[in-house]
């Protein structure tokens, strides 16, 4: 038996590839109408793979039975795979945690003779994405995103406008205690300017008199007459009172603005306090001819400091005496409003136009006058009317009009057992 050579041919391998089985998780799937292998694997040209299955294998064969354990393979899943796996004699190919898309699977075989099968099995797979995968969330997501960015951004800006508004607040609000501050700094200052003014002007007068009256007394005690000795006596005396006023009220005003004034209120009976201040003022009044009327009952009482009282009505009667003419009328009356006693001091003096009025408890403004017999003051007695009166819960008024005389009113506290 003899052969040529020459008349052998290279054939392509007839037996095909088929797919054997569809493994999830290493466990075959079964075919169901309801599930993902609607038939046989072998027979399937697509499946499609549901969400949360991540582990997926493919069995294939060569359905060439002569030397199967010599049979080779090599496949690629197209959309995956950059080349063919060439895996030998394994007939298997596990891809897990393959992205949602669409694949192809190519297997090719080989037999035990080295003859490859050009004739390639092909199965389609479908990974179908988890709903949070799909385009239509992404989209959602962005704009859900986006949506809490813009929110965040609104959210941000109305706090940063909020928190811009309470700072715009604040500043005005220090900026008004700053100009509330150089306000009361320029009167604290315009104060100190006054009572220098004051030390320097109104103390030298009186010292100036009480040093000429002094000198020419000792120089001519010798020549002058019962007479002269006894006005010029009257004059130091007068010097000495007008000092001693001005050394007195500025006493007091030190102790305000250094808070050592002592506040201690009791009730006060207004009849008594009034009349022991019309005996201390009895030589001017008479010396003026003026007709002094109280007119208080006997049983009104306010609640206040005594002190502070007296001082009150002390500076309120001798500002009337002071600017009342000769043969003039003072009147100081009493009377119940309600939980508060006011208590009137009016005259018929010269009086004041309303420009002196609105200056007259400004420590900055200089409302000294001379009285109607050239009676001298400071012009500080009705500011420390209006402190002590503030200091013990009342308020004072004042009406006045040039040529007919003047009002001055304050009201306090009734004493402490007739409040109802």
């Amino acid at each position: 038996m003899y052969f040529n050579p020459d008349s052998i041919k290279d054939k392509y391998l007839k037996s095909p590839v088929v797919f054997t089985d569809l493994k999830i998780y290493n466990r075959s799937v079964r075919v169901s109408p309801a599930g993902i292998l609607k038939k046989s694997v072998m027979s399937s040209e697509l499946i499609s793979i549901p969400p949360g299955n991540d582990m997926i294998t493919l069995e294939f064969a060569l359905l060439d039975y002569y030397n199967v354990k010599r049979n080779t393979f090599r496949y690629k899943l197209k959309g995956f795979d950059i080349g063919w796996n060439k895996v030998g004699t394994r007939n298997t190919a596990t891809y897990t945690n393959l992205p949602p898309g669409d694949y192809t699977f190519y297997v090719k075989a080989t037999d035990n003779n080295g003859v490859r099968n050009e004739r390639e099995a092909v199965l389609k797979i479908n990974v179908i994405p988890a709903f949070y995968q799909t385009i239509w969330f992404k989209v959602a997501l962005a704009i859900i995103i986006l949506l809490i960015i813009i929110s965040i951004f609104r959210v941000r800006t109305k706090t940063i406008i909020r928190y811009n508004k309470v700072l715009e607040n604040s500043v005005k609000e220090r900026t008004r205690d700053l100009d509330k501050t150089i306000k009361e700094l320029n009167l604290e200052i315009a104060s100190k300017d006054k009572f220098f003014s004051i030390i320097a002007h109104d103390l030298r007068s009186p010292f100036i008199a009480l040093l000429g009256f002094s000198n020419y007394l000792f120089d001519e005690l010798e020549t002058l007459a019962k007479d002269e000795m006894k006005t010029i006596a009257d004059n130091i005396l007068k010097s000495a009172k007008l000092t001693f006023g001005l050394l007195e009220n500025l006493l007091q005003w030190a102790r305000i603005k250094t808070g050592r004034i002592i506040f201690e209120p009791e009730n006060a009976d207004l009849y008594k306090i009034v009349s022991e201040i019309t005996d201390l003022f009895k030589g001017n009044i008479n010396n003026k001819s003026i007709s002094f009327i109280i007119n208080i009952p006997e049983n009104i009482y306010a609640y206040a400091d005594l002190n502070m009282l007296q001082t009150v009505l002390r500076n309120l009667i001798s500002n009337s005496i002071k600017f009342t003419r000769n043969n003039g009328n003072i009147k100081i009356s009493a009377l119940e409003e309600d939980k508060y006693i006011r208590i009137k001091v009016t005259d018929d003096g010269i009086g004041m136009s309303p420009g002196k009025i609105n200056k007259l408890f400004q420590i900055d403004q200089n409302v000294s006058s001379v009285g109607t017999n050239k009676e001298e003051g400071s012009g500080l007695g009705l500011i420390f009317c209006k402190e002590f009166i503030e200091i013990n819960n009342g308020k004072i008024f004042v009406k006045s009009k040039p040529g007919e005389g003047s009002e001055f009113s304050f009201i306090l506290p009734k004493a402490k057992e007739l409040v109802n």
